[in-house]
C-alpha cells in the first residue's frame, strides 16, 4: 500500500458542509457541543500550555483545550483556533511521553488536530506535524516502561490503536525533509494486532477486564478501525459483527442517575454496574460517541436519546463525553440521520455474554429510577485488573447502588458481594472462574445461575432471581447459595457491599438487616436457610492507585455486611430482599422452604428460580443440585 491516503480519517468535506449547515439551523447537539468546545478553547495559549515539564519530563496542556480549539475551527473556520490547536498539539510532543498509554493518547489528539485544522496551516506546519507523529509511532515499535504487551490487556488496544491512528495520519505525506512517508508496513502491523484484540470480545460485545476498562480500551480500538476503513477500505469491524452490539450492551448496564463515587475523579452523573477494578461512573470517554456509528441501525435512535441524556443537551451536566478526544468524535459520529427514539421498547432489556459470563437484566429504560441487575460468572479472564469476583452480583434501583463490589484496587473476595471459603489453601486468582448454568429472562422476572466450583474449590452454585416492582409489590431480589463442602475446617463467608452513604441496621437474630439511603428509600434483607454464626457490618480499607501518567488517586473504603458460617458440611444461604422508595413500608416476607415460594405482602412468587430449582428442593436439607437434580435430600 503506497498510494497517498485521503486527508480525512473520520470525516470529509461533505460531512463538514453538513455539520456547518446543521449549525446554522441551530441543531441542539451541535450548538451545545460547540458551546462546550468554545469554553474549553477560551484560555490564551500562555494559560493553556504548561510551560514547565512535569516530574516525568512531559509537557502538558490544559484539559480539552487542544481538541476544543480544533472543533471550534472545524465548525466556524476561525483560523486562529487552528493555530492554537497546532501549538498545543506540538507542545505535548516536545518530549515523547515515556508511557505508551500517554503517548498513544497524544498521537490520537495530534491526528485529530491534523484532520480538523491542516488546511489552515502552512506547508511547513503540516510537515512539522508529520515529524512529531512519526517520532511517536516509532517509539511504539519499542515496548515502553510498564507496558505488559499482552493481547488480553487494555494496553494492547490503546497502544496499537494509537500507532495505527498515527501511521494513517502520516502515510503519503512529507516530513520536514521533503520525503513522502510510506507507513504501509506499520499500518498492516498495527491493524493486525488490533484484529487479534477483537477476538477477545464476547458474543454480546463484552470485554473481560470489566465495563470500565472496556470503555477505555475500546475507544482507541474503534477510532482506529473506523479510520482504517475510511482510509483503506479494510473493514475489520465487518469481520467481528459482535462488536456492533457493544454500545447496546453498555447501555443495558447503565443508568441515568448520580454516581456515588469513591474519589473526586469520578463523574457525577451517569452510573453503570461495575466490575474489575473500576468505578461506577461512565468516565466521559469516546466509546459512547463512536458507538453511535457502529451500532445496528435499529438501535441508533434510542442510543442517540441516551447519549443526549447522559452527556448531551438533555443531560443535567452536559459535557459531550470529552475524554480522549471525545469532543471531536461526539461531533462526527452522532447519528444525525436517525430521529431520537425512546429506548424503552427498542433497546434490549437484558444480555448474557457467553464468553465473559456476564449477565445484565433491567425492568425498563427510565429516567434514573429503573432497576438494573447484574451478575458475573467470570467465565473468561485473560488480562489485568483481575478480582476475586466470580459469582458476584450488582444492583442499581431507585437511583442508588444497593449491591456493589470493591471498586478500585480492592480485588479480594471479601469486598465483591460473593460467597467464598477461607480454606488453608485458597484458590489463586487465575482459578477464579465460574460457568453460566441458567439464564431465563421475561418481562416481569429474570433468573440466572452460576456454577462456582472452580472458584470455591468445592461444590458451590449461586442462583439469582428478581421480580420487578409493580403495583402489587416492590422489587423482590432472591439469591440462593448452595454449598456442599467436602473439606474439613473450612469457614464460609457471605458478604454484601452496599452504598457508602447508606445506614445499615442488623437484626439481633442474625437473620437479616435493613439498608436505608439518604432519601429514605430502603432495602430490607431477610436471610433464610442456615443462620450465620456471625453477622456484622465492616468497612474496607482505603485504597490507592498510581496511574501510568504518574498521578495517584485515593479511594474511600466501602461498607459491607459480613455473614460467617463456622465449618459445616452443608451451607444454604437464601437472601430475599425488597427495595422500596421512601415512605413505602416493606412488605412482610414469608417463605415456603420446600419448593421455595416467596410471599411478599399480598403477592406470592412461586418457583422464584424457575425450573432451575426443583419443587422438591428443601432449604437447609437438600444436597447439591448437580448430583441430585430432583432436589431430594440425602
Amino acid at each position: 500500500m503506497t498510494a497517498p491516503l485521503p486527508l480525512r480519517l473520520w470525516h470529509d468535506h461533505h460531512d463538514l458542509k453538513r455539520l456547518q449547515r446543521l449549525l446554522t439551523e441551530e441543531h441542539p447537539h451541535i450548538n451545545g457541543l460547540l458551546e462546550v468546545a468554545r469554553k474549553a478553547a477560551t484560555p490564551k495559549l500562555d494559560e493553556a500550555l504548561v510551560p514547565e515539564p512535569d516530574r516525568h519530563g512531559h509537557y502538558k496542556v490544559k484539559e480539552n483545550f487542544a481538541i476544543g480549539c480544533a472543533v471550534v475551527h472545524l465548525l466556524t473556520g476561525d483560523a486562529s483556533f487552528a493555530h492554537k490547536a497546532l501549538a498545543a498539539g506540538l507542545h505535548i510532543f516536545k518530549v515523547i511521553n515515556r508511557s505508551d498509554l500517554g503517548l498513544s493518547d497524544n498521537l490520537h489528539h495530534l491526528a485529530v488536530i491534523q484532520q480538523c485544522c491542516a488546511e489552515a496551516w502552512s506547508e511547513a506546519e503540516r510537515r512539522s506535524v508529520v515529524d512529531a507523529l512519526e517520532r511517536g509511532v516509532g517509539q511504539l515499535h519499542r515496548i515502553g516502561e510498564g507496558n505488559p504487551h499482552n493481547v488480553g490487556n487494555n494496553w494492547w488496544s490503546v497502544t496499537h490503536g494509537g500507532a495505527l491512528i498515527g501511521a494513517l495520519a502520516i502515510h503519503g505525506r512529507a516530513g520536514s525533509d521533503g520525503v513522502v512517508r510510506d507507513m504501509g508496513r506499520t499500518i498492516d502491523w498495527a491493524a493486525g494486532r488490533l484484529e487479534a484484540f477483537c477476538k477477545h470480545y464476547g458474543d454480546a460485545g463484552i470485554y473481560h477486564e470489566g465495563l470500565g476498562y472496556q470503555r477505555y480500551a475500546s475507544g482507541s480500538l474503534l477510532a482506529a478501525l473506523i479510520g482504517l476503513r475510511r482510509a483503506t477500505g479494510r473493514d475489520i469491524l465487518a469481520q467481528h459483527p459482535n462488536l456492533r452490539l457493544m454500545p447496546v450492551s453498555l447501555a443495558a448496564a447503565s443508568c441515568l442517575c448520580e454516581v456515588e463515587g469513591d474519589s473526586n475523579s469520578e463523574r457525577g452523573f451517569g452510573a453503570m454496574l461495575s466490575w474489575n477494578d473500576s468505578g461506577e461512573g461512565l468516565g466521559g470517554g469516546m466509546v459512547d460517541s463512536i458507538g453511535l456509528a457502529i451500532a445496528p441501525e435499529q438501535y441508533r435512535g434510542a442510543l442517540r436519546t441516551l447519549f443526549d441524556r447522559f452527556h448531551g443537551h438533555r443531560s443535567p451536566e452536559p459535557d459531550y463525553a470529552p475524554g480522549f478526544a471525545g469532543l471531536y468524535h461526539a461531533l462526527i459520529h452522532y447519528p444525525y440521520d436517525h430521529e431520537p427514539a425512546e429506548p424503552e421498547g427498542l433497546l434490549p432489556r437484558s444480555l448474557c455474554d457467553s464468553r465473559q459470563g456476564l449477565w445484565v437484566a433491567r425492568d425498563r429504560y427510565g429516567d434514573g429510577d429503573e432497576a438494573v441487575l447484574g451478575a458475573y460468572a467470570r467465565s473468561t479472564h485473560v488480562g489485568g485488573h483481575s478480582q476475586d469476583d466470580a459469582g458476584s452480583v450488582r444492583l442499581m434501583a431507585l437511583g442508588r447502588q444497593w449491591v456493589r463490589g470493591g471498586g478500585q484496587a480492592r480485588p479480594d473476595a471479601a469486598f465483591q458481594t460473593v460467597m467464598y471459603p477461607t480454606p488453608p489453601e485458597p484458590p489463586t486468582r487465575r482459578s477464579q472462574r465460574g460457568l453460566v448454568i441458567w439464564d431465563q429472562r421475561g418481562r416481569r422476572t429474570a433468573q440466572f445461575a452460576m456454577d462456582l466450583r472452580a472458584a470455591s474449590n468445592c461444590y458451590h452454585e449461586r442462583y439469582l432471581a428478581c421480580r420487578w416492582a409493580d403495583q402489587e409489590a416492590p422489587l423482590i431480589l432472591a439469591m440462593l447459595d448452595v454449598v456442599d463442602e467436602h473439606r474439613e475446617g473450612v469457614i464460609w463467608h457471605w458478604n454484601h457491599t452496599f452504598g457508602t452513604s447508606m445506614r445499615c441496621d442488623l437484626r439481633q437474630d442474625r437473620q437479616g438487616y435493613t439498608l436505608t439511603a439518604e432519601d429514605g428509600s430502603t432495602m430490607v434483607v431477610h436471610l433464610f436457610g442456615h443462620t450465620p454464626d456471625r453477622l456484622a457490618v465492616e468497612s474496607m480499607p482505603e485504597s490507592r492507585r498510581t496511574f501510568s501518567g504518574g498521578h495517584e488517586v485515593t479511594y474511600l473504603g466501602r461498607p459491607f455486611v459480613s455473614a460467617r458460617f463456622d465449618p459445616r458440611k452443608l451451607v444454604h444461604m437464601l437472601m430475599v430482599a425488597t427495595v422500596q422508595p421512601a415512605g413505602m413500608p416493606a412488605p412482610t416476607i414469608r417463605l415456603r422452604e420446600t419448593g421455595l415460594a416467596i410471599t411478599a405482602g399480598a403477592v406470592t412468587w412461586n418457583d422464584p428460580f424457575g425450573a432451575a430449582v426443583p419443587p422438591t428442593f428443601r432449604l437447609g436439607a437438600s444436597r447439591n443440585l448437580c448430583l441430585r437434580p430432583d432436589g431430594a435430600a440425602t
